[in-house]
């Protein structure tokens, strides 16, 4: 997880404690409102580390893959 992900998580935290302290039903709801949405952002962000993984595993066996043909093709 990186950084980011883990940023939005805590800001989440941040927000739902802050509403469990309030006596003020708007206020309450404007705090999850926010942990929601910063919820959604750690959770984007994680796809998004997920996905980039991903592309450089890819890149990595194609790169593998190309340089075992030129070894062939040189042999």
């Amino acid at each position: 997880m990186t950084t980011h992900a883990q940023f939005y998580l805590t800001r989440a935290a941040v927000a739902r404690e802050l509403a469990d302290g309030c006596k003020l039903d708007n206020v309450r709801e404007s705090h999850l409102r926010a942990a929601e949405a910063w919820d959604g952002f750690a959770a984007r962000a994680m796809k998004a580390d997920l996905m980039r993984a991903e592309e450089l595993k890819r890149k990595s066996a194609e790169s593998g893959a190309s340089q075992m043909e030129v070894a062939t093709l040189e042999s």
